[in-house]
């Protein structure tokens, strides 16, 4: 693999990694209608 490649794989692994774990704890701040779930950016 070129480096190009190499950073793009580093890129998305990166995003997953930081992105999945925060998913359940969206979902529990929404459902419990907490005011945190509006300081997340989605």
């Amino acid at each position: 693999m070129n480096m190009r490649s190499v950073r793009a794989f580093l890129v998305l692994t990166a995003f997953f990694v930081f992105t999945v774990p925060l998913m359940p704890l969206q979902l529990l701040f929404l459902w419990t209608g907490s005011r945190y779930a509006r300081s997340f950016p989605h």
